[in-house]
């Protein structure tokens, strides 16, 4: 995470890479590029108060109990420290409302079968996540196979979306991207094996 100020926009912008969250009371813009990964914008219309996470699962997601994948746990902790960290600043979890975005079909360093279900498990866990909790999704863009600069206005809830397939850092996301992915599965082999004294 990164926090700078914008000569040009007049606001002071942080900006959030793989793994990162981020929650404030302050007018200022959160901001991110997202690849297969899944950013949601959290807002509190009453107190003003918003956050954005920027997570990425590590597979096919199994859709029959979704909660219990350990796929999930990654997208689930991305979202309850992000919940969290609004409320513990005065934000009100029945007044959150959510813009997704995100989950396009690009890490070209796989095969497509292999990031399809990436990208498709990133979609499906959000929407199922915020039905379950019963936080209303007032706006999406996901899936494609364009990258996505996001900009998010935290005193309007406002989102600015920049879509396009040849952002001058796209490498640059797909490589943060592949890394943060393969941490994740080298954090599922780890957990697999049991330690007995």
């Amino acid at each position: 995470m990164l926090t700078k100020y914008s000569y040009k926009l007049k606001k002071e912008i942080t900006v959030l890479y793989p793994g990162d969250y981020y929650a404030t009371k302050k007018d200022q813009i959160i901001g991110t590029t997202l690849g297969s990964c899944i950013g949601v914008c959290l807002f509190d219309q009453v107190n003003r108060i918003s956050g954005m996470n920027h997570f990425l699962l590590s597979g096919e997601l199994i859709i029959s109990n979704f909660l219990q994948d350990k796929t999930a746990r990654y997208g689930q902790y991305a979202m309850e420290i992000l919940i969290g960290e609004m409320v513990k600043i005065g934000a009100r979890r029945e007044r959150m409302i959510a813009k997704v975005f995100g989950g396009a079909h690009m890490l070209k360093s796989m095969g497509t079968h292999i990031k399809n279900k990436v990208s498709n498990a990133n979609i499906v866990f959000i929407r199922q996540y915020l039905k379950l909790e019963e936080i209303p999704c007032v706006a999406e863009d996901s899936g494609g196979e364009s990258a996505r600069k996001i900009m998010f206005f935290t005193n309007s809830g406002k989102v600015l979306v920049k879509k396009s397939d040849y952002l001058n850092n796209q490498n640059n996301i797909l490589t943060k991207e592949y890394e943060y992915q393969k941490n994740i599965i080298k954090e599922q082999k780890i957990e697999k094996v049991t330690f007995f004294k």
